[in-house]
């Protein structure tokens, strides 16, 4: 740590290193979109019950390895809401996946029901806290909070109703996520704010939006300052 005379005494001097990373939510909404589809058509009866396994092996070769990364990112890139968000789906669709593996073609769970009723919940926290920042992300979280609230209900009553109410909604899921994703890439690849993303605050300036710190506050926050 460095020091300055500010004309008065020595004060000390943070220095402070960034490190760019690219956007984690082009990986984390794809991941969504492709999950959302994918079960849908399940629940929708595009995909037969019996091809369960081959849904379950996309999820956790394609979505789950997106989403946790995309996790693992956004904690780098200080980042909380997209961190914490991404980790919960990330988690959500493994157990899913495991499920398909393991249950009957066809069959219902109490325990999954349960399972997916507590994450829609999890998801609400980073996308309420996330809201007034992160306009369209968030309203996406929100839908797949909601989806995996139907699909919870789904999952405890195994009402044929209920299975195509979360199979259409699964697809609206993947195609907000799919436009958030485009949008997210776009503007990170080429510095626009075209497509929108309705971005305010801190999010809505090119630093914190690419690498989610505030160059301005960053020496006070948790991690650089001396203790906390």
């Amino acid at each position: 740590m460095a020091t300055r005379d500010d004309g008065v005494g020595r004060v000390p001097h943070v220095n402070v290193m960034l490190r760019p990373v690219a956007t984690p939510l082009p990986a984390g909404f794809l991941g969504l979109a492709m999950a959302s589809v994918l079960l849908a058509s399940l629940e929708l009866g595009w995909i037969p019950a019996a091809e369960g396994h081959e849904v379950a092996y996309g999820l956790l070769l394609v979505v789950v390895s997106l989403q946790f990364v995309g996790s693992v990112v956004s904690c780098l890139a200080r980042d909380p809401v997209v961190s914490t968000a991404l980790g919960v789906l990330a988690g959500t669709w493994a157990a899913v996946a495991v499920d398909k593996l393991t249950a009957t073609p066809g069959a219902t769970s109490a325990g999954l029901g349960v399972l997916l009723v507590g994450a829609s919940v999890l998801l609400w926290a980073p996308a309420v806290v996330g809201l007034p920042d992160k306009v369209l992300p968030s309203l996406v979280l929100v839908l797949a909070g909601l989806r995996f609230l139907l699909t919870g209900i789904y999952q405890l009553t195994a009402s044929p109703t209920w299975r195509t109410v979360t199979g259409v909604v699964g697809l609206v899921v993947c195609a907000c996520a799919l436009y958030c994703a485009f949008a997210a890439l776009y503007q990170d690849a080429r510095g626009r704010g075209v497509p929108p993303l309705l971005r305010r605050g801190g999010a809505r300036t090119s630093e914190a939006a690419a690498t989610g710190v505030d160059v301005e506050q960053v020496t006070s926050e948790p991690g650089v300052r001396g203790q906390l």
